[in-house]
């Protein structure tokens, strides 16, 4: 088993040579992309913002964001690098949480988001934002959830 495996190896480097591929440097960034690719995992990502963002906020609220982050988004794409994340795979997650807590009529704020608010009355669910513009707090509607 061990030879049909070298023979293996040895002809796909063969098939690189061949093809103008240096067999060491095609290793060699290989190898590098891998670790690029680890680094740039939404996972790792998120929690450097957090650790960065630490400073400005209160210590609960950071344990809370991180315990949230564990719960309901590293699961889903934690190993997934950033640039492969579309805004389907969030807005699903966040869908999901969402559905997971009932919530009776009122004004509910999305996690993580400053100022963007689910406001519930009946079965109709609007977005929210609220901005303070020219000195006076404002409540912009940004349209249907569903």
């Amino acid at each position: 088993m061990k030879n049909a495996a070298k023979m293996e190896t040895f002809q796909f480097k063969r098939k690189q040579v061949n093809n103008g591929i240096n067999p060491a440097v095609a290793k060699k960034a290989h190898t590098t992309a891998g670790k690029e690719r680890a680094a740039n995992r939404f996972e790792v990502i998120a929690r450097e913002w957090l650790d960065i963002s630490k400073t400005c906020s209160a210590e609960n609220h950071h344990k809370v964001l991180i315990v949230r982050m564990e719960k309901d988004v590293f699961p889903y794409i934690g190993n997934k690098p950033i640039a492969e994340i579309s805004a389907l795979e969030v807005l699903s997650i966040c869908r999901r949480v969402e559905s997971l807590k009932k919530k009776g009529d009122g004004l509910y704020a999305v996690g993580g988001t400053a100022g963007l608010y689910l406001q519930i009355v009946g079965n109709s669910k609007l977005w929210i934002l609220r901005a303070t513009i020219a000195g006076r707090r404002r409540d912009i509607g940004l349209g249907s959830y569903e």
